[in-house]
């Protein structure tokens, strides 16, 4: 089970990076405190941030910033059932352009404690889109030996040493994490969707975030996009 071993604790990594992303410097020591209130008081705002930027992300269509907004939302607790890991990235799962990258996070969609894990729709849909790459038969390997199928994990042992590359996608998690954070990275003509899955008329993107906060600069910004 090493190759699951090393997809979760890949997705945990993609997690703290996502949350990284908004910490900021290093918390002041007591009683060095900024005049803009404590450090518990900065968290709060980030996680803020970060549950914003995820919910700005959801109205896309699109699978990398779909991708992007499941790894931000993963660390998160309480969030709407729209901008859950689990929502996000079977959209991104769903979207027309999604590819391996996004089969390999939602591997993680699963549930651990009733030992479900890894995604085994991922991981058949997983091994059709990226039949050259020896992390993919690695994992369906660790899986198969699990289950006790001796002669699909040979299979898949052969499989892997004939792979012509290995790749866990990494690189393209950090830039879906990357591009999510970084102001008008994305291609703003790019489909918009509300979501319950319909064409939304208009949107913020990460970058346009109006001067005025609260609910009236975002109708503000609303209103000059149209």
């Amino acid at each position: 089970m090493r190759g699951l071993r090393h997809l979760i604790l890949l997705t945990c990594a993609l997690s703290l990076v996502a949350t990284s992303a908004f910490a900021g410097p290093p918390a002041a020591k007591p009683g060095a405190a900024s005049a803009d209130g404590t450090a518990a008081t900065r968290e709060k705002a980030l996680l803020g941030l970060q549950r914003d930027l995820v919910s700005v992300l959801a109205l896309r269509a699109d699978a990398l910033p779909l991708l992007g907004a499941a790894l931000y939302a993963r660390p998160l607790v309480n969030q709407p059932k729209f901008a859950t890991f689990h929502a996000l990235i079977e959209r991104a799962a769903h979207a027309d352009d999604a590819g391996a990258a996004v089969s390999w996070v939602r591997l993680a969609d699963c549930d651990a404690k009733a030992d479900a894990c890894p995604n085994t729709d991922a991981l058949d849909l997983l091994v059709t889109q990226a039949p050259d790459n020896a992390a993919v038969w690695l994992l369906k390997l660790g899986e198969d030996t699990r289950n006790m199928k001796s002669d699909a994990a040979r299979a898949d042992l052969a499989k892997a040493a004939a792979a012509k590359i290995y790749d866990d996608y990494t690189g393209i998690s950090l830039k879906a994490l990357a591009d999510a954070a970084a102001p008008g990275r994305y291609d703003r003509s790019g489909p918009r969707r509300r979501c319950d899955g319909r064409e939304a008329g208009a949107g913020i993107w990460p970058g346009q975030y109006p001067a005025a906060t609260g609910p009236a600069g975002h109708r503000q910004a609303v209103r000059e996009r149209r």
